[in-house]
């Protein structure tokens, strides 16, 4: 209805590939409406096949986030399956190497890697590091490498969970070692997704913060987190039958510029633009700086490492 020149499309869940119906028609009646679009989808990769792969690439699907978890029985450990018949490690093997063999030249691919403490000891980090490179093509440059602490996200999560609470940092500085360890490890040998965003323009500002994105929920609340769902500041606005959109009082609390006279100075302000994390600013009323700021020097070798390579 704001008749966008474009539209950016993210499919997540859950595992938004179980509906994969849905992302069929959906992007048919986008290309009958002559709405010119783009679309990515973060997945756990278990249902990628050849045939899913040319479903989404041809519903314009051509940006994934993939998650590993690990070498494969840690991977394994932290998903397994609900009857333990799925080797989830497998399939997202699978996945990988089905993007890699296929002739989708302009699919971008980001290996999210969940990482912990437990992850850096030696025994450990060996083993990731030889399953990166049994599964990451060399010179494929559709696939982009991003490591994330595993953390609390979303306390409900973890309700009565204690073993969940066992796998992620609890402080900030072993947090930063996990990271300063395997940011190392990427922006030697792959394509380092940390890097593509630290250069690029607001590569570090969370999207909640766009005026222009909406996260839409099945029961069509619109939200701006895809994380603190729960929240009710993030409760922006929900659609009517005839898609119009009503806001609520939380609306442009989420729009609003929470940068300061110290942002303009500051080396990570043409990537954070003092938007990294919206929900943080809201609360605490005041620009909320991104943690990996403190991280000046591994920073600057990610920097100097991706401009070395040939992009």
């Amino acid at each position: 209805k704001q008749n966008p020149q474009s539209v950016s499309i993210e499919y997540f869940g859950g595992e938004p590939m179980l509906n994969m119906p849905f992302i069929i028609q959906f992007g048919k009646l986008l290309k009958k409406n002559d709405i010119v679009f783009s679309a990515s989808i973060a997945t756990n990769a278990t249902l990628i096949t050849e045939k899913t792969l040319a479903q989404s690439y041809a519903a314009n699907v051509k940006t994934f986030q993939i998650t590993l978890d690990g070498y494969k029985e840690l991977h394994n450990k932290l998903r397994p399956s609900k009857n333990g018949s799925i080797d989830s490690f497998d399939n997202v093997s699978c996945a990988i190497k089905t993007i890699a063999n296929s002739s989708y030249e302009d699919i971008i691919v980001t290996i999210r890697l969940n990482v912990n403490n437990e992850a850096i000891s030696d025994e450990h980090f060996s083993k990731f590091s030889q399953t990166l490179a049994s599964l990451i093509p060399p010179n494929d440059k559709r696939f982009f490498i991003l490591p994330k602490i595993i953390s609390d996200y979303s306390s409900s999560n973890l309700i009565n969970n204690e073993q969940a609470k066992d796998f992620y940092c609890k402080t900030k500085e072993s947090a930063n070692s996990v990271m300063e360890k395997f940011e190392r490890l990427i922006s030697e040998k792959y394509q380092s997704s940390s890097a593509l965003l630290l250069t690029s323009e607001g590569g570090f500002a969370c999207y909640a913060g766009n005026p222009y994105s909406y996260t839409i929920t099945p029961d069509f609340k619109i939200r701006k987190c895809t994380v603190a769902l729960n929240d009710p500041i993030n409760t922006v606005g929900y659609l009517e039958n005839d898609g119009e959109l009503k806001r609520t009082i939380y609306f442009d609390l989420w729009n609003k510029d929470y940068s300061d006279q110290y942002c303009t100075h500051c080396f990570l302000n043409k990537s954070c633009q003092g938007n990294s994390c919206p929900l943080a600013n809201i609360k605490n009323d005041r620009k909320i700086c991104p943690p990996i700021k403190q991280q000046t020097e591994l920073l600057t070798l990610n920097a100097v490492n991706f401009y070395k390579k040939d992009y």
